[in-house]
């Protein structure tokens, strides 16, 4: 997935943003109901509480928009930029109702995906005089995939597969199911090998038998080094040296990234870009 597949998911994004506003409403915001019996327009502005870089504004956008057309924003600030702490990034003109029954999922959606956008970009900063590009994994929250992987494009990070259907990612379950890598790659080229068009594949491996093995396949398009220390990795390639894209994972953090990096490696996928993160603070508040 790429910049440009989003908007071309918009319907599927708009549909996700229903549910999570009906999910939210249910029958009716009764508190809401109980206190304002006719609506009236106010102004109320978004406002970002901590240092961050900041996604979900195309999201929020259209949370206002499922919830009330009537709903105005004015942004000041978009996707990507870096917000200083205390910054008021956007005003909301509309109905007083719908802009209380949109807050808490618009705000939901700004904050987890400004907190993804945030660490993708420190990683990618980390790494930016090498050629090595920061993936995503599939370890992302059920029914909110789309957004968070939409977040790390803007944090300047790289998507891998969206799903199980895109690519074909030979893992090591894959391999102990179907007795070794070498019966998987006979399998693989059973499959793909006289067909004009397939799958991208990619192989994980987790030793120098198994990496010389894919490494000879001309079918394989990238091979993953799985739990390698940076060391290891190095030793690895400067022993077989391969023209084939190299992707590691596991066990990558702030503090050993460059390590990696500095190796050459192509890609490396950070599965806590998405599964370990700190929302960033960000609130509404009706202003006038």
């Amino acid at each position: 997935m790429n910049k440009n597949d989003f908007p071309n998911k918009k319907d599927l994004i708009k549909e996700l943003i229903k549910n999570a506003v009906a999910e939210d409403k249910g029958n009716d915001d009764i508190t809401t109901s109980a206190l304002i019996k006719e609506s009236y327009s106010v102004k109320a502005e978004i406002l970002v509480k901590e240092n961050c870089t900041l996604a979900g504004v195309e999201v929020a956008e259209i949370v206002c928009e499922v919830v009330d057309k009537n709903i105005q924003t004015e942004w000041v600030h978009r996707d990507g930029e870096f917000i200083n702490a205390n910054t008021v990034i956007a005003n909301l003109i509309g109905p007083v109702t719908s802009i209380l029954l949109a807050e808490r999922t618009l705000l939901n959606f700004m904050q987890r995906m400004s907190g993804i956008a945030t660490k993708t970009q420190e990683f990618v900063e980390l790494i930016s005089p090498y050629k090595t590009k920061i993936l995503d994994t599939r370890k992302t929250t059920p029914n909110f995939r789309i957004f968070e992987k939409w977040a790390v494009l803007i944090g300047g990070g790289v998507n891998h597969r969206f799903g199980l259907y895109d690519e074909i990612l030979v893992k090591d379950n894959h391999i102990e199911a179907c007795g070794d890598v070498s019966e998987v790659l006979r399998r693989l080229e059973s499959n793909f090998i006289d067909k004009t068009e397939r799958p991208y594949i990619i192989v994980e491996v987790k030793n120098e038998e198994e990496f010389i093995k894919v490494a000879g396949s001309k079918l394989v398009d990238r091979i993953l080094l799985d739990n390698m220390k940076a060391n290891e990795v190095e030793s690895l390639l400067l022993k077989h040296p391969t023209k084939k894209p190299i992707e590691v994972s596991g066990g990558v953090n702030k503090n050993n990234l460059i390590e990696y990096a500095k190796i050459g490696v192509n890609y490396i996928s950070i599965g806590a870009l998405t599964h370990h993160i700190e929302a960033i603070d960000i609130s509404i508040n009706i202003i006038k």
